[in-house]
């Protein structure tokens, strides 16, 4: 079940790029083989595919709770290996999978922003990941690949079916942060690792403004 929905999820990833145009670099970076930790930023739900088409190694996503109530929902994203996950509150028992996976030589892809989020509530636009991002990341001991994603939010809009949109995804050098290292050290690298990537596309590639996140909302009126 789990292989027959990762390869369906692959094949979405594989379709998108008939809409948009989707570009990626930097996988390379990412092991072939042992537990490994993805972080990324968050933009559109249309995210977690578009990645995991650019990658080889399946990818274990965390999600939230909620989607696991709702039983067509729940049962893919059981399919796609994806770990539950309560944002309300510190979900130790969340935790405890992501490391058992991580022991296991999982790759496990990770949203810290916990949640889709644009503008100044984006890590993006100024605002600070949670210490918790970094003091994971030192806990797993681990390779940590810092990784961003511009352009999915888009394809909220259905002009997108003819003008095809630049997508840009790209995975960053691997951080691996040293036993008893400050996680708020660990955190402040991986938010600047971000930062790196999104100023590498703004200069080799001239992203825009029109192209940086914005609600599904803001697309919608911008039909």
């Amino acid at each position: 079940m789990s292989a027959l929905v990762y390869q369906l999820s692959k094949g979405l990833a594989s379709s998108s790029r008939l809409i948009a145009a989707v570009s990626s670099s930097g996988s390379e970076h990412i092991p072939k083989r042992g537990g490994c930790l993805l972080m990324v930023n968050h933009i559109s739900h249309f995210d977690p595919p578009l990645i995991s088409g650019a990658i080889r190694r399946p990818v274990d996503y965390l999600a939230s709770l909620e989607f696991f109530a709702n039983p067509l929902l729940g049962a893919w994203f059981r399919g796609m290996n994806s770990i539950p996950f309560d944002r309300t509150r510190r979900d130790l028992g969340a935790i405890k999978v992501i490391l058992d996976r991580l022991k296991r030589g999982r790759l496990v892809g990770i949203f810290p922003e916990r949640g889709i989020r644009h503008g100044a509530h984006s890590i993006l636009g100024g605002a600070h990941l949670n210490v918790g991002t970094g003091a994971l990341a030192q806990k797993a001991g681990v390779p940590v690949i810092p990784a961003l994603i511009i352009g999915s939010d888009q394809l909220y809009q259905w002009r997108s079916l003819y003008r095809r949109p630049r997508i840009f995804i790209r995975f960053g050098q691997p951080l691996l942060p040293a036993p008893g290292e400050d996680p708020r050290t660990v955190t402040a690298e991986i938010a600047s690792r971000m930062h790196s990537l999104l100023e590498e596309l703004r200069s080799n590639h001239g992203v825009t403004e029109k192209e940086m996140p914005h609600s599904a909302q803001e697309r919608w009126a911008n039909k």
